[in-house]
């Protein structure tokens, strides 16, 4: 919205580079206050850094192990199909600002919505199921863009990828906790 206005008054160029001095500046305190911080527990004295071949070995026989390739394969994906979504809306389908505005806050306003009945679904279901049913859930998304290109079924695309990263999420920081 900011830099939709401050376009329209003839100030884009100066209100992205306020924008992004600020988040340059909010990414320099995070920095500065995370590095105040301290291990409450030193690092046991037996430990190692693994090698290539060894990490193999770990992760062929460890359930959290695996786990964790699961979250960098599923991260990963997320990562190469993200950076194209908004050209693709823009430039491919020509949706306009307020309509790709309105499709974007839709993923974070049903992450917040769908939130409390995920926690419920966490406590039936168990935090392993969570995740791994919204990860299998996330990945074929990107895919559903070419099929939903009018603004409602984006809109109702990204309702339920919000509602999947949502799982997602709390599985994620459920796994984390458990293991």
């Amino acid at each position: 919205a900011w830099l939709a206005y401050g376009t329209d008054v003839g100030l884009g160029l100066v209100t992205f580079a306020a924008m992004f001095l600020v988040a340059a500046l909010a990414r320099t305190l995070g920095a500065g206050l995370m590095a105040r911080q301290d291990e409450p527990v030193p690092l046991p004295s037996d430990y190692r850094v693994l090698g290539f071949k060894s990490s193999l070995r770990v992760i062929k026989h460890s359930r959290e192990a695996r786990l964790l390739l699961f979250m960098l394969g599923l991260q990963a994906s997320l990562q190469m199909a993200v950076p194209f979504f908004t050209p693709y809306l823009l430039k491919q389908l020509g949706i306009g600002y307020v309509s790709y505005m309105l499709i974007l806050s839709t993923a974070w306003l049903t992450r917040i919505l769908t939130l409390p009945l995920i926690g419920r679904l966490a406590r039936h279901w168990g935090p392993r199921r969570l995740f791994t049913v919204a990860g299998y859930g996330l990945v074929p998304i990107s895919a559903l863009w070419l099929v939903c290109t009018s603004v409602p079924g984006l809109i109702l695309l990204q309702a339920v990828t919000g509602a999947l990263m949502a799982c997602y999420e709390l599985g994620v920081a459920m796994v984390y906790l458990e293991a």
